[in-house]
C-alpha cells in the first residue's frame, strides 16, 4: 500500500506495447485527478518519459519463436515472479497489461490465483485487471475467451468487431472499443476512393507495398533483408 495515492501497475513486453503504454498514461495523467496516481511496472522508454517507476524494461527481452522461448525460460520466469512479487507488494488498484499475450495472460491468472489462495477469496486487495489490446481469439484458440473473462475485469479493445465477437461468447464479460492507434498516428494519406481496395487500377503501374516487419528487435532482424 502506499501513501494514499491510487497505483496502476502496468506490464508491456515490446515496443508496439511501450507506446501504447506512454499514450495511455499520458491521457490518465491529463485527468483531474491525474497528478495523484502512482504508476509502476515493467514498460520501455517511452513509458518510462510518460511518469512510469520501471521496475525493468521487459521490451528488451522480447523474443521471437518457441525456441528462443524456451531458451529463455528461466530468465523470464525470473522476470514474471518480480513483477508478481511487486504486485503483491504495492497492492495496486489497477493492473493494465498491454498486448504481449504469453506472458501477461499468464500474469493476470497468477494475480488472481493469489487472491482467491494466497489471500483468501475476501481478501482485502481486489484490484481491477485490464487487458489492453485482445488476443486473436477469433482467429485461433477460441476456447480460452471464458478463461480470459474470469481472469480480466475489462478488455480495451482496438478493433471494433471484438466487442461484438465477445459478446455473443461471454455476454458477461466488460469489454471497450478504444480505437486503433495507428488510426490516430497516422493520417489518412488518401482519399477512400483512391485506396487499392476500392480502385485496384490505380496501382497496376506502380504497385505500392507496405512493409510490417514488426516492433521487437528481433522480428526486425528476421524478417527483413
Amino acid at each position: 500500500m502506499n501513501d494514499g495515492r491510487k497505483t496502476i501497475l502496468f506490464i508491456a513486453g515490446e515496443a508496439s506495447g511501450d507506446t501504447l503504454g506512454a499514450e495511455l498514461i499520458a491521457a490518465i495523467r491529463e485527468q483531474p485527478s491525474g497528478d495523484d496516481i502512482e504508476f509502476i511496472g515493467a514498460g520501455g522508454p517511452k513509458m518510462e518519459a510518460a511518469g512510469l517507476q520501471p521496475e525493468f524494461d521487459l521490451s528488451e527481452h522480447a523474443v521471437v519463436g518457441i525456441w528462443e522461448v524456451l531458451k529463455n525460460y528461466t530468465k523470464f520466469r525470473r522476470l514474471f515472479q518480480q513483477l508478481v512479487d511487486l504486485a503483491t507488494k504495492h497492492e495496486p488498484d489497477a493492473i493494465v497489461l498491454i498486448d504481449y499475450p504469453g506472458f501477461n495472460l499468464r500474469f493476470a491468472r497468477a494475480i488472481r490465483k493469489y487472491q482467491t489462495q494466497g489471500g483468501g477469496a475476501f481478501k482485502e486487495w481486489q484490484p481491477k485487471i485490464i487487458a489492453y489490446v485482445s488476443p486473436q481469439l477469433w482467429a485461433w484458440k477460441e476456447g480460452r475467451v471464458k478463461q480470459i473473462a474470469a481472469d480480466f475485469d475489462l478488455m480495451l479493445s482496438i478493433f471494433p468487431f471484438e466487442k461484438k465477437w465477445y459478446a455473443d461468447r461471454v455476454p458477461e464479460f466488460a469489454v471497450e472499443f478504444v480505437g486503433h492507434p495507428l488510426v490516430d498516428r497516422f493520417p489518412q494519406a488518401r482519399p477512400a476512393d483512391q485506396a487499392p481496395s476500392s480502385n485496384p487500377d490505380l496501382f497496376t503501374e506502380h504497385p505500392e507495398v507496405l512493409l510490417l516487419p514488426g516492433s521487437r528487435r528481433r522480428e526486425i532482424e528476421k524478417h527483413l533483408p
